[in-house]
């Protein structure tokens, strides 16, 4: 037998479609397949995090000074999302996807320096993407109106990037933050 994917998802439909709310159907198990960066467990825990199922960080994680980075949309960038829609077209495209990945470094760029000289701990904002991430140079979402081949019938772009869709795990390791979700947690 199989297990139906609703109930039991991989870490594509859970954290990028996020299938679960667009089907109303709490999952009883959630695979971190499909997490970016090196795929370690570094990389899966920050997919845990985001989404609100990692439990096991200690008490210390949760005090301290933030900075928080709200996300933003510039004049430009809505400028360019709003010439697609008048053309009838989707906005969910790479030219709108490489523009607000571009803002959104130059926005944290900024945020990282305040947060360094008042000695806080940033925590970064839910950004939008408005293509998904390739896994490999195969993987053709050009044609699939920016979605992976196989998830474009879920039509979820544009959708709340997980951090490895913009960011290296790996390479923030030794970075003092907290992801969005942290604003969310039960133990602040």
């Amino acid at each position: 037998g199989s297990l139906p994917m609703a109930l039991f998802m991989n870490g594509h439909g859970y954290f990028v479609q996020q299938a679960h709310k667009r089907l109303g159907v709490e999952p009883l198990a959630v695979h971190a397949t499909y997490s970016l960066d090196n795929h370690d467990g570094l990389a899966k825990a920050q997919r845990f995090r985001e989404a609100g199922l990692w439990r096991v960080d200690s008490p210390e994680y949760y005090g301290g000074k933030f900075l928080v980075l709200n996300a933003s949309v510039s004049p430009a960038l809505q400028a360019t999302i709003d010439k697609y829609v008048q053309r009838r077209e989707s906005p969910a495209n790479i030219d709108v996807h490489a523009r607000a990945l571009q803002e959104y470094v130059s926005e944290l760029r900024d945020a990282i320096a305040l947060a360094h000289a008042l000695k806080r701990t940033l925590v970064l904002p839910r950004w939008n993407c408005f293509c998904d991430r390739l896994w490999s140079g195969s993987d053709d979402i050009f044609h699939f109106g920016c979605m992976y081949p196989g998830a474009q019938d879920g039509k979820f772009v544009p959708f709340t990037c997980p951090m490895d869709h913009v960011l290296s795990p790996a390479v923030w390791k030794h970075e003092d933050y907290r992801d969005a979700a942290f604003l969310e947690s039960p133990r602040l």
